[in-house]
């Protein structure tokens, strides 16, 4: 029913195709600057204000939302990469996530005092699940790398005590090692 889209390019694109999506009712632009340009849109403000009149007028709307999810509803699509043919949106369940998060958190020993580095996209998997959901499920603090090539940097920065990651780091790791080694002295290479 509503879409939201982080910056005017992204509205561009989702107006292009607004008129053939007959239950999308409105697009929320979280950075607006001057005034709204397209018609069903609003911004980020405009939601804020709508939430606070909510609140005032039924204090108690929020926690009966809440009551009422069931754990066979919809809380999360997360799309594949498209790299096999089109991107598809994976609905996953309260229940999915939940289950999810019960078991990771009995595996990684997290609490309040933990600080994870998050640096995948949230729209990846395992990210979603094991750097953001079950953190905050946990009570860790997350920090978010700036870009997957800052990820050694942000560590000396945010110093976590939890880093949860797949494959690919260890092999950009790797990788960068290499290459120094690769570069080295002759010696160098042979202790390596």
């Amino acid at each position: 029913k509503v879409a939201i889209v982080s910056n005017q390019f992204h509205l561009n694109k989702v107006m292009r195709v607004y008129a053939d999506i007959s239950t999308l009712e409105k697009v929320i632009l979280i950075t607006e600057k001057g005034p709204i340009p397209e018609p069903g849109t609003v911004g980020f403000a405009a939601v804020l204000d709508t939430g606070e009149k909510l609140r005032k007028e039924d204090p108690e709307l929020v926690a009966r939302n809440i009551q009422a999810v069931q754990p066979d509803d919809l809380l999360t699509l997360i799309y594949t990469s498209g790299t096999t043919g089109n991107p598809k949106g994976v609905m996953l369940t309260h229940h999915n996530l939940v289950t999810n998060v019960i078991a990771s958190a009995e595996v990684i020993n997290l609490g309040p005092s933990d600080v994870m580095l998050s640096f995948l996209p949230l729209s990846h998997s395992f990210e979603r699940m094991a750097g953001y959901y079950t953190g905050m499920s946990c009570g860790a603090t997350i920090a978010y790398a700036e870009s997957v090539e800052t990820v050694s940097e942000n560590m000396l920065q945010v110093r976590p005590t939890i880093v949860t990651t797949v494959p690919r780091l260890f092999e950009r790791i790797y990788s960068r090692v290499m290459k120094q080694v690769d570069a080295g002295s002759p010696l160098r290479k042979r202790i390596f």
